[in-house]
């Protein structure tokens, strides 16, 4: 099957543009791009999740690559980051395995915690959806780098990804 096509702006930004395989059969985006005022935060995402929202779209209306359908898919990436960066917390907390014990309290068996595969079906999203969009960790890294020139005080969620 092969690799999706990217849009021409992500290569651009990616450094990967290469006319010699231009062959006039650009991926470009829809007519209709959105502007920063154009953007509403849904109300249902949890206020973590619209930290990522709001970072996300400020980066794709950067970039001028934001589309009024992309909405939808901006929702799901959010809530996604959310759920690995809780699932991790608590994961440190109460360890990747659970002890099964009887009713004398004696450990008879051991299993994985359940919130291991909680956070990979969201890893799983994240990257699934990251990838439609051309994200990378290296974008991801330029947008922590950017926050952090901006000289704002960082709060313990945007620490979780030092």
């Amino acid at each position: 099957m092969g690799r999706s096509k990217l849009p021409a702006q992500v290569k651009s930004i990616r450094g990967t543009t290469r006319k010699d395989r231009d062959k006039g059969e650009e991926l470009s985006p829809a007519t209709v791009v959105m502007s920063p005022g154009d953007v509403k935060v849904p109300t249902h995402l949890n206020a973590d999740a619209k930290k990522v929202y709001k970072d996300v779209v400020s980066q794709l209306v950067a970039m001028k690559m934001l589309q009024p359908i992309d909405t939808t898919a901006l929702c799901i990436y959010a809530n996604a980051i959310v759920t690995i960066a809780k699932m991790q917390k608590e994961l440190d907390k109460e360890g990747y395995v659970t002890y099964i014990k009887d009713e004398d309290g004696n450990i008879t068996g051991v299993s994985v915690n359940p919130m291991q595969k909680v956070m990979k079906d969201a890893i799983n999203i994240a990257n699934t959806i990251g990838s439609q969009f051309g994200w990378s960790p290296v974008a991801r890294m330029k947008l922590v780098a950017m926050l952090s020139q901006k000289g704002e005080e960082k709060d313990d969620f945007a620490k979780m990804f030092e």
